[in-house]
């Protein structure tokens, strides 16, 4: 495993160097070993700004792309067209998703870092936040090559003939889906090792930070939908009542 690990991580390190984008480089070495570049991760603005650009490139520009070849399909076929409403509410919501997902782990950290001061952590705020940014920006660089197929899988998803190709490269897109799985928990496992450095906590403590923003939102989940029941079983009664 570690000699794949360190084959595909050179694999992206030259893929990087082609495009010449160096200053990724810094992330590609956090993938390689977490706990000695932890104090190398750039400031929170800084990849903040990186993964916006990231997500514009690998994510918002296919997703222009394949809505408007999806909608000029449409109209061959249909000779539908699409109001200026409908595709400024599309196409906005895809500009925001870089936005979005900077936001989502902005939200995360300060969920973690209280978490991890509960638990005894010895960490700062924007030690944490770098920490977050930092894993996701290397699971994100170590998954570029791999954005790069599944952008052009969905515009040929879209498009009438090639769709048919999509069906018949089922093992290479599983393939493909397994290694970002993997490169995902990859991801996670180096947040968990830089959480336990910033904050020199325990593995179990590190855990239950890591997961604190997914307990939390259980929890606010099992709220709304007590919230939701009582207020059918509330209009149920009063139906009921009504009746009699």
């Amino acid at each position: 495993m570690d000699e794949f690990k360190d084959k595909y991580i050179g694999f992206i390190e030259k893929f990087v160097n082609f495009f010449g984008q160096k200053e990724l480089l810094n992330y590609i070495e956090i993938a390689r070993n977490p706990i000695d570049k932890i104090k190398t991760l750039n400031t929170c603005v800084s990849m903040a700004i990186t993964l916006f650009i990231l997500t514009f490139i690998f994510e918002v520009i296919p997703g222009i792309i394949a809505l408007a070849v999806s909608y000029g399909s449409n109209y061959l076929t249909t000779q539908y067209v699409p109001t200026i409403l409908e595709i400024g509410l599309i196409g906005g919501l895809v500009l925001l998703s870089g936005v979005l997902m900077i936001l989502v782990l902005g939200i995360y950290s300060l969920i973690e870092f209280l978490f991890a001061k509960l638990l005894g952590g010895i960490g700062d705020l924007k030690g944490h936040v770098r920490t977050t940014f930092g894993s996701y920006l290397t699971a994100y660089v170590l998954s570029m090559p791999l954005l790069i197929i599944s952008a052009i899988l969905s515009i040929m998803q879209v498009i009438p003939l090639l769709n048919i190709i999509i069906c018949l490269l089922f093992l290479p897109i599983f393939v493909v889906g397994i290694i970002e799985l993997i490169i995902g928990f990859y991801g996670v496992y180096i947040k968990w090792v830089m959480i336990k450095e910033l904050h020199k906590l325990d593995t179990l403590k590190a855990i239950l930070v890591l997961i604190s923003p997914h307990i939390i939102l259980l929890i606010l989940g099992l709220i709304v939908i007590a919230i939701v029941l009582a207020l059918g079983i509330s209009a149920a009664s009063l139906g009921i009542a009504g009746l009699n």
